[in-house]
C-alpha cells in the first residue's frame, strides 16, 4: 500500500516539472524573438537541467501524457511577433501547462529557481531505484543471492578434513609396545628378588691373586724370598728348584716361566707350599701356556703342573697317610701326540693305582701347545673323618669337565680341612721313562684363589682366569712376616732347613716320610711370625 501511495506522489511531482520544463522552453523561446519563424532543435535554449534523474522523470512524465518529440515541437514553431498570449492561444497544451503551473505557484517567480533544485537532491538517490520499484526489487534479489556465493568458503569444511590426519596418530599401536615394555618391568621385581642371591658373593672372602713382579727376572734370580712375597701376607712353607724359575713376558702376558730340564726322574720338582687359613671349601683359578717344543715325555707320558690344594699332613710321592691330602692337577699323555688334563688325587680312600693318586679325567678337553688355556679347580672336604661327603669339580677354559663326588678326603687325624696352596710342575713319575725328549718350557699367569661357602664364592671359573685376576684388588701385607733379608738369621736358617728337609722327600719307606713330614711341619709352624720380635728374637 505504501508503495502505490508512493508512486502517486512521484507521478504528481513528474507532471509538475513537466509543465515546468514546458514553460521554460517557451519563454526562451519569446525572449529569442523567434526572428526566422523556423526553430530547429539546436536553436532552444534549454534550461540546465543538472540532475538526471530530473530529466529521466521528465521523459516518463511526457510518455504518460501520450506526447513525442514532435508534438513537442510543433508546439514551439510559432510566427513571428506574436504575442505571449497569442502563443499560448495558438498552442493549447502550453497554455494548460502555465495554468497548472500558475495555480501551483507563482509564474515568474518560479521559472527562476527551477533549475536551483538544490533541495530536490535529497530525493535524488530516490530515483535510482524507485522509478522501476519492481526492477531495483528485482536487482536487490539478484544482489542478494550473490552473498550467497559467500557461503562457499563453507568449503572450509575441507580443512576439516585435515583433523583426520590427526587420526593418524591415533595409531594406538605405538602406546601398545609401551605396554609391552610394562610387562617386561613386572617380571624384573622377580629377579631383583633373585638379586640377594647373586650378591652375596660380595660379602663372601674376597679373591686372591699371587702377586708377582713387574721386572724381568732371568733363571738363577728367583730365590724363596721371591715366593715370600708373591703369596704374601700368608707364610710360605716352602720352595725347591727356584733355579729353574723366570719370569718375564709373552705375548703381552707377565709370567712366572718353568724350565724343564731331563733327569733320571723325569725333571727337576719345581714345587712350593704356601699356608692359607683353613677352610672346608676353596677354588683357585690359572692360566697355562705351553711353549712351542713342549712334549708330553718319553715312554712314560705325564707329568704335575699348576696349582692344587692340600690339607693335614698333604702327602705325595706315593704315601700312604690318611691324616691328610693333596690335589693337583696332571696332564697325560695319550700315545698319540695329543694329551687330556686330570684331577690328580691323594685321599684316603684312593684306589686306583696305590700307593699313587688317582686320576679323574676332563673329559673332552684335549691340552693344546703354544696358546693359552684355563684350568680351575674347587675341594670341598668331606664334613668329618668318618664320612665320605667330599668332592672335587674341574673347569677347562670355563667350562665344567669333571666332577667327583662321595669322597673321603682324610680318615684320621684333625678335622678335614684345606690349609696349603701347592704349586708342582715336574715330569713324572720317579723314573728316566717320565723325562721329556728335550729342554721343554711352561708359563702360569693370574692364579688366583678364594674360599667357597655354601657352594657360593667369589671367584667364578666361568669367566675365565684373566676376568678374575682383573676385578681382584691386591690384599694389604699389614700382617707378612718380616723379610728375611739377612740370610744369617735365625728365623732364616729355619727356613733353609725345612727347603733343605723337603728335599729328602720322597723316600722309599712311607713311615719315613710321615715322620719327617711332621718335623718339617713343626720346623714351618716355628717360622710363624707372631712368635717373632725380629728375625733373631723369638717373643715372650
Amino acid at each position: 500500500m505504501k508503495n502505490k501511495q508512493e508512486i502517486t506522489i512521484r507521478k504528481n511531482t513528474l507532471s509538475l516539472k513537466t509543465n515546468k520544463l514546458q514553460l521554460c522552453t517557451l519563454v526562451s523561446l519569446l525572449l529569442a524573438g523567434c526572428g526566422n519563424g523556423n526553430l530547429s532543435q539546436d536553436d532552444i535554449d534549454l534550461p540546465d537541467v543538472a540532475d538526471p534523474d530530473v530529466t529521466a522523470e521528465a521523459s516518463i512524465g511526457l510518455e504518460a501524457q501520450g506526447q513525442n518529440s514532435s508534438s513537442g515541437t510543433d508546439a514551439l514553431s510559432t510566427p513571428s511577433g506574436l504575442s505571449i498570449a497569442d502563443a499560448l492561444q495558438s498552442t493549447p497544451s502550453l497554455g494548460a501547462a502555465v495554468a497548472d503551473t500558475a495555480t501551483t505557484e507563482e509564474a515568474a517567480v518560479v521559472v527562476a529557481p527551477a533549475p536551483v533544485t538544490a533541495p530536490e537532491p535529497a530525493p535524488a538517490p530516490e530515483p535510482t531505484v524507485q522509478p522501476d520499484v519492481e526492477n531495483a526489487t528485482e536487482v536487490v534479489a539478484q544482489t542478494e543471492p550473490e552473498p550467497v556465493i559467500e557461503p562457499e568458503p563453507v568449503e572450509v569444511i575441507e580443512p576439516v578434513v585435515e583433523p583426520e590426519p590427526v587420526i593418524e596418530p591415533e595409531p594406538v599401536v605405538e602406546p601398545e609396545p609401551v605396554i609391552e615394555p610394562e610387562t617386561v618391568v613386572e617380571p624384573e621385581p622377580e629377579t631383583e628378588a633373585a638379586l640377594p642371591v647373586v650378591t652375596l658373593p660380595r660379602d663372601l672372602p674376597p679373591v686372591e691373586c699371587l702377586q708377582f713382579p713387574t721386572q724381568t727376572r732371568q733363571f738363577g734370580d728367583i730365590g724363596v724370598d721371591d715366593w715370600r712375597n708373591w703369596v704374601s701376607p700368608h707364610r710360605l712353607r716352602f720352595a725347591v728348584e727356584n733355579e729353574f724359575l723366570a719370569y718375564g713376558n709373552l705375548a703381552g702376558e707377565d709370567s712366572l716361566r718353568v724350565q724343564m730340564v731331563p733327569s733320571s726322574k723325569g725333571s727337576p720338582r719345581v714345587v712350593a707350599a704356601a699356608e692359607i687359613p683353613s677352610r672346608t671349601s676353596y677354588r683357585v683359578s690359572q692360566s697355562i701356556f705351553l711353549e712351542p717344543g713342549f712334549d708330553w715325555g718319553r715312554k712314560q707320558q705325564g707329568g704335575k703342573i699348576g696349582f692344587g690344594f692340600g690339607g693335614g699332613s698333604a702327602p705325595t710321592g706315593g704315601l700312604l697317610q690318611t691324616d691328610g691330602f693333596t690335589v693337583r692337577f696332571m696332564w697325560r699323555g695319550n700315545g698319540d701326540g695329543t694329551a687330556h688334563m686330570a684331577v690328580y688325587s691323594y685321599a684316603s680312600d684312593r684306589s686306583q693305582n696305590l700307593p699313587f693318586g688317582d686320576d679323574h679325567p676332563l673329559v673332552g678337553f684335549d691340552v693344546p701347545i703354544g696358546e693359552w688355556f684355563d684350568l680351575a679347580l674347587e675341594v670341598t672336604v668331606n664334613s668329618d673323618i668318618d664320612k665320605a661327603d667330599g668332592s672335587v669339580k674341574a673347569w677347562a677354559n670355563g667350562q665344567q669337565l669333571a666332577q667327583v663326588d662321595n669322597i673321603q678326603w682324610q680318615s684320621s687325624g684333625n678335622q678335614p680341612a684345606i690349609q696349603q696352596l701347592l704349586f708342582s710342575a715336574f715330569y713324572g713319575g720317579g723314573s728316566i721313562d717320565w723325562a721329556p725328549n728335550n729342554t721343554t718350557y711352561m708359563r702360569f699367569t693370574d692364579v688366583c684363589w678364594a674360599p667357597v661357602v655354601d657352594g657360593l664364592s667369589s671367584l667364578d671359573p666361568a669367566i675365565g682366569s684373566d676376568a678374575i685376576f682383573d676385578q681382584h684388588v691386591p690384599p694389604q701385607n699389614d700382617d707378612a712376616p718380616p723379610p728375611l733379608a739377612n740370610r744369617d738369621s735365625l728365623r732364616a736358617q729355619i727356613a733353609d732347613l725345612l727347603l733343605e728337609g723337603d728335599l729328602l722327600l720322597p723316600t722309599d719307606n712311607g713311615q719315613v716320610d710321615w715322620a719327617f713330614n711332621l718335623g718339617l711341619t713343626s720346623l714351618n709352624d716355628a717360622l710363624d711370625h707372631n712368635f717373632w720380635i725380629d728375625n733373631n728374637t723369638l717373643a715372650d
